[in-house]
């Protein structure tokens, strides 16, 4: 076709008929050049635009093409299609060949990248870098480009790297041009890679970790090779040193190749072996914390899930993770907490110490045997859990104050915390007694180590915490073996008064948690209880309202507390509010750390937690939300009337300050803590509600007829109660209502029956307020604002239920 002519349908063509002009022209053409230079001329000019030489490529598909266009063109556009198009025949394991030699292999690629601008350079670094990804033609390549990479970065001016005659003008020591020239490695092969990241000029980006022996970019296809490597640089045979150094950090979540890798089973398998067999026991680790932190813990907590693995991998895991203990004792030693050297066990500090001991071991070993089913492997992991805590060292055990937080952050059942609290205490030198069945000398190290939380008794069944409970008392009647461990919420248990005994409490709080048809409830305790009250009544009538009758007031209402009865605790705060005239006794009466104890609000929730989820049916479990939600609302009108009775008495001291007849007093403010109490009662339902619906297997209705619809009316009468004239000034009308405005992360995981109580609440929280403004107060809100309708939505409204 004359080249006019082919200018002319180029030019005024449209796409299907330039495909076809130029496939026909160069079927026609039996020299490539003849078609591309004048293609090349007419684009540089202008005369036609820089599209028609890229679907000129694709039509060819002659890699001469490519090299004219890249030798040879000016404009931009061309030489960036001519470098995809490059990529892509490099990638395929039929067009390498040819395409490379057409280049003149990698000298020939070393010189067309020093004529190039250092766009088209980085361009093309990328695509020949991008090739790694494809299996085509893979062992040549990685020749070739290691070669290449060779080439560019060969600054001996006695090995020339291109043709003799050509000038060297991209220097591979400039920055800008080796971060270029980077983009190469990655189709190297894994020689080169390890050179290049091992080099003096490395990358100052790159970390100094599991890189520098695997090399800059490891593949799945050099899986076996970078095994054997890591193999070689953990087992130092000359200096007879394990460096665990060597390992990377593994994160959870992290899917990359490398923690893949090194969490595949039969490259664990193969290193526990070669550590367990043939590695000779006087060997050394550099960093002996690391077997935890970056192997054992990291593996077994992916080999928990069932789906990657079977028990039988996860027995042998374990079993040869404990051969490696006891073979090596450099390991022991980091396998519990020094308390001592820490300067005490802080309460608040225990979750972050469950989750840097050892890397969480612990954690994933408890896990696993928690997780067996049937008998035969629970009874091989308890051998295996016994061997492990016979291997800590007395003077850095697992404290039992630590329990806590392991027992959650393990997730034990509860039928099997209390045999695990039994290995824990028999099988570690820092206890070493069986609280099963004890002898004398267990007896006595009990009397000279145990120290519970109560939290950790209150996790268990209630009639295992009975059964220990009596152990305890049986050892000996006068000490204190049971503590509260956390200060916030506040327990009945914590500054009881001194000449009350606390056994009488502790026997009073774990009875009532037993189911009413128990075997193991104490027939005399009630009568012991009901003396006790009626003696802390008595002597609080007697006792002078500034001496020691708020201390009996407080204990009688902390036994009504531990009695767990709704309708005797009820009782009690009828029978304090008569002391209601004394701003001490009033204070005492409604005090936060007697009506915010967790066991106070626990028994006003109605709803058992999963411990004790089984003792109450679903009858008595909306019996006592009704009897709870009386005593709340009984609470504010005796809150409100002593309230009142104390601004009189203010106002009457106001008076006899200005006449210098009285000295000054601070006011009593009882009524401060009696604004969240409703908050406290459903943030606790909240968090039991969902259990109990689980256990007893209730329909959503149900649990809304049963549960949220009585608090839903508790909640509203509170609110109509706040609106009245006369309780305005105690500060309780306020436009977010009675739950608040705050962010709680339990709104995570609510189910339907809950949304439906937050909407439900929010319509009559609405309704209430429009007839109030309509009715006694012109100057109020007319309606609520749309912010303060669903309560638990903060200043952030990360959590919207509407």
């Amino acid at each position: 076709m004359p080249s006019g002519d082919l200018k002319s349908c180029l030019r005024t063509g449209t796409p299907k008929s330039i495909r076809q002009t130029l496939d026909q022209a160069v079927t026609e053409s039996d020299n490539p050049s003849s078609l591309t230079k004048p293609l090349l001329e007419w684009i540089d000019r202008g005369d036609l635009p820089p599209a028609i030489f890229a679907t000129c490529i694709r039509v060819s598909k002659n890699p001469e093409v490519l090299v004219a266009a890249l030798n040879k063109s000016k404009n931009a556009s061309v030489r960036l299609a001519a470098i995809n198009s490059l990529g892509l025949r490099l990638r395929s394991a039929s067009d390498f060949r040819p395409t490379w030699d057409v280049l003149g292999g990698p000298a020939g690629v070393a010189t067309l990248m020093q004529t190039l601008n250092l766009k088209d350079l980085a361009r093309l670094c990328r695509v020949l870098g991008d090739t790694y990804r494809f299996a085509g033609a893979r062992d040549v390549r990685e020749q070739e480009m290691s070669e290449l990479l060779r080439l560019l970065c060969d600054l001996d001016p006695d090995k020339p790297k291109c043709d003799p005659g050509t000038t060297i003008i991209r220097d591979p020591q400039l920055p800008a041009i080796r971060h270029l020239y980077e983009q190469i490695v990655k189709a190297c092969g894994i020689d080169v890679r390890v050179e290049w990241i091992s080099e003096k000029t490395r990358p100052t980006y790159v970390p100094p970790t599991i890189l520098q022996v695997l090399g800059h970019y490891p593949r799945r296809a050099d899986s076996s090779m970078i095994q054997t490597r890591i193999l070689q640089q953990v087992f130092d045979e000359k200096n007879k040193i394990v460096r665990l150094s060597v390992f990377p950090i593994q994160y959870p979540n992290d899917r990359s190749f490398i923690n893949m890798l090194l969490k595949d089973r039969s490259f664990i398998n193969m290193f526990l072996e070669r550590l367990a067999e043939e590695i000779p026991c006087d060997w050394r680790f550099d960093r002996p914390e690391d077997f935890f932190r970056k192997l054992a813990s990291p593996n077994a907590s992916w080999l928990q899930n069932r789906r990657r693995s079977s028990s039988t991998d996860r027995y042998v895991f374990w079993n040869m993770v404990l051969v490696c203990l006891r073979k090596f004792p450099d390991l022991a030693p980091h396998l519990g907490f020094d308390n001592r050297s820490q300067g005490g066990l802080h309460m608040n500090h225990t979750y972050n110490i469950i989750h840097t001991l050892s890397g969480g071991f612990w954690i994933r070993a408890i896990s696993w045997w928690a997780s067996t089913r049937t008998v035969a492997k629970r009874a091989r992991a308890t051998q295996v859990l016994q061997s492990l805590l016979k291997l800590i060292p007395e003077d850095v055990g697992l404290s039992c104050h630590l329990y806590l937080e392991l027992f959650r952050c393990a997730k034990v059942r509860v039928v099997l915390r209390y045999e695990l609290l039994r290995l824990l205490f028999q099988h570690q030198k820092m206890y070493g007694f069986d609280i099963e069945s004890p002898g004398n000398n267990d007896k006595t190290r009990m009397k000279d180590f145990l120290k519970l939380p109560l939290e950790l008794l209150d996790m268990m069944l209630p009639e295992r915490a009975v059964e220990l409970h009596n152990l305890m008392l049986e050892l000996d009647p006068n000490h204190k073996f049971v503590a509260s461990q956390y200060p916030y919420p506040p327990s009945i248990f914590t500054k009881t008064k001194d000449y009350q005994p606390d056994t009488l409490l502790f026997r009073a709080h774990f009875e009532s948690r037993l189911p009413a048809d128990s075997s193991k409830r104490d027939a005399v305790l009630d009568h012991t209880l009901a003396g006790e009250l009626g003696l802390c009544k008595e002597k609080a009538a007697k006792a002078k309202p500034r001496g020691l009758g708020p201390l009996w007031l407080r204990s009688a209402l902390l036994l009504s507390i531990a009695r767990g009865s709704l309708e005797g605790y009820s009782a009690m705060l009828q029978w304090a509010s008569q002391f209601d005239n004394d701003a001490v006794s009033a204070k005492t009466t409604y005090a936060y750390n007697v009506l915010g104890t967790e066991e106070g609000i626990q028994l006003l929730c109605g709803i058992p937690n999963a411990e004790a989820v089984s003792c109450r049916t679903v009858a008595e479990v909306n019996e006592s939300i009704q009897a709870a939600n009386t005593i709340v609302l009984s609470l504010f009108e005796q809150v409100a009337r002593a309230a009142e009775v104390h601004e009189r008495e203010e106002g009457r001291l106001t008076s006899l300050l200005k006449t210098g007849k009285k000295k000054a007093k601070d006011k009593a403010s009882i009524w401060t803590y009696a604004d969240s109490f409703p908050l406290q009662v459903v943030m606790k339902r909240l968090r039991h509600v969902n259990t109990f619906q689980s256990y007893w297997r209730l329909s959503d209705d149900e649990v809304y007829e049963k549960i949220w619809q009585p608090t839903l009316e508790m909640l509203v009468s509170t609110e109509r109660f706040r609106q009245k004239e006369q309780n305005e000034r105690l500060g309780y009308v306020r436009l977010e209502g009675p739950l608040g405005l705050t962010n709680y992360p339990l709104l995570i995981g609510l189910r339907n029956p809950t949304w439906r109580f937050f909407d439900n609440l929010a319509k009559e929280r609405d309704l209430i307020w429009t007839e109030q403004s309509e009715s006694a107060h012109a100057t109020r809100q007319p309606r609520l604002p749309v912010q303060y309708l669903v309560p638990f939505i903060g200043v952030f409204n990360t959590l919207c239920p509407l």
